[in-house]
């Protein structure tokens, strides 16, 4: 028999404090005032111990949809979990998709399944931040390649297909919330293969692997093996809240790294592409979502008072 746990109230919600400060203290308060004062659900069990309870999750989310910002979008999530299970590369969790409000897989739902809806949307957003990008073709969400070139279980956490003045392309798109890029240290004869492949990067190899680099080193990798499946624009982003020093540091000094004749390699924060979306001639319904988008990742400012 499960334990009987105990839940904080609403009321209560913020006397809860965590010894951290910053970006990563204000996104954990912020999800958890989302919780109860938009969502108005309880405390969800902590996703390291369902012992207990913590304020940024919440319970049956796949039931209710409530991690996503539409119902529209949550059934397109349960779709895209029931497909992604027949793969064998990138990780998707139900339980942090559904429920784990902190959780970056759920963020970069939030933010493209709309656009995977509506290409036409998509490829506004993203000629304005690629100008070389004709057309979006497909949005992908934890994709590698089914020949999976890096022989590891690496993925683009979203994936751009894109048609583009010099041909078909591909973006790979690295998103970032409250978690950290990996810290480990991966090596496998596949990535020196790629890296000598297409001569994209002017950093010596051993500086790429280590671990501040690694993570985006990888998805880079996943980015450039889909030119052996003729995708001809070759780009990657870090996609980040833009309080995100440490990470928008890294990813502009990686940026540093690729060679002249390497596409690009961007940062892009929330608030860019926020900015990009309402500055669209756009319908109301659209404008209200990228509206919820600031709310829910940026509108630290709407709980800023019940927070202190």
């Amino acid at each position: 028999m499960k334990k009987e746990i105990k839940t904080l109230p609403v009321k209560d919600i913020c006397k809860f404090k965590r010894n951290e400060s910053g970006l990563l203290n204000r996104a954990r308060l912020h999800q958890g005032w989302w919780r109860a004062c938009i969502l108005n659900e309880e405390e969800g069990y902590n996703p390291n111990d369902n012992s207990r309870t913590i304020y940024n999750t919440i319970n049956k989310g796949h039931e209710s949809g409530k991690n996503f910002l539409t119902q529209e979008v949550a059934e397109f999530v349960k779709r895209e979990l029931e497909a992604w299970q027949s793969k064998s590369t990138g990780a998707m969790e139900s339980d942090r998709l559904f429920n784990n409000l902190l959780s970056s897989q759920p963020l970069a739902f939030n933010f493209f399944a709309p656009l995977a809806m509506d290409l036409d949307l998509a490829t506004k957003i993203i000629k304005r931040i690629d100008p070389s990008v004709i057309k979006v073709t497909q949005i992908c969400f934890e994709h590698a390649p089914k020949d999976n070139h890096t022989k590891d279980n690496t993925a683009s956490d979203v994936a751009i297909f894109v048609e583009t003045k010099s041909g078909p392309g591909y973006i790979a798109i690295e998103s970032k919330y409250t978690d950290n890029f990996s810290q480990k240290e991966y090596d496998k004869p596949s990535y020196k293969e790629l890296y000598n492949e297409y001569g994209s990067f002017k950093e010596p190899y051993e500086n790429l692997i280590k671990a501040n680099f690694n993570q985006l080193f990888r998805n880079r990798l996943v980015a450039e093996s889909m030119k052996r499946e003729e995708k001809s624009h070759i780009s990657s982003f870090v996609f980040c809240h833009p309080e995100d020093s440490k990470s928008i540091k890294l990813s502009n000094l990686f940026a540093s790294y690729l060679s002249e004749t390497a596409g690009q390699h961007k940062t892009i924060t929330y608030a860019d592409f926020i900015s990009i979306w309402q500055s669209l001639e756009i319908d109301w319904k659209s404008r209200e979502y990228s509206m919820l988008l600031w709310a829910r990742y940026l509108g630290s400012p709407l709980s800023k008072e019940l927070i202190g």
